[in-house]
């Protein structure tokens, strides 16, 4: 089995909102499965990354720069009954924008200051 923690591991991308974002990231995390409608629209993108493990990439928001969060999803169960999909969420791989002690997004001068020093 492939680490999915590295780059090259299939990608699912999804936007989520701050609330359930903040409990995801969290140290340590409250919420641990994500859930999606069971619609055709999250069926053929599961299709894409193929069976768990594989990422989950996190976005909160639409201006960048914009927090975000890569996860890695152990397992995928498809609830008929419930009608939703669920992503079991295992380790957090990464965490940008984001202060993870302050539960909040980080302000927009150190945002600046760590782009800038990344250049």
């Amino acid at each position: 089995m492939s680490d999915p923690s590295r780059s090259e591991a299939p990608t699912l991308v999804m936007n989520i909102k701050r609330e359930f974002f903040a409990q995801i990231v969290a140290i340590p995390p409250t919420k641990t499965i994500e859930y999606r409608d069971l619609k055709d629209y999250w069926l053929k993108r599961l299709e894409k990354v193929g069976d768990p493990p594989f990422n989950l990439r996190l976005l909160n928001g639409m201006l960048s720069p914009v927090p975000e969060a890569i996860v890695q999803v152990v397992k995928v169960v498809k609830n008929k009954k419930a009608g939703e999909i669920e992503f079991h969420l295992g380790k957090v791989i990464s965490v940008s924008h984001w202060d993870r002690k302050k539960m909040k997004p980080m302000s927009r001068s150190t945002r600046a200051w760590r782009t800038w020093w990344r250049d």
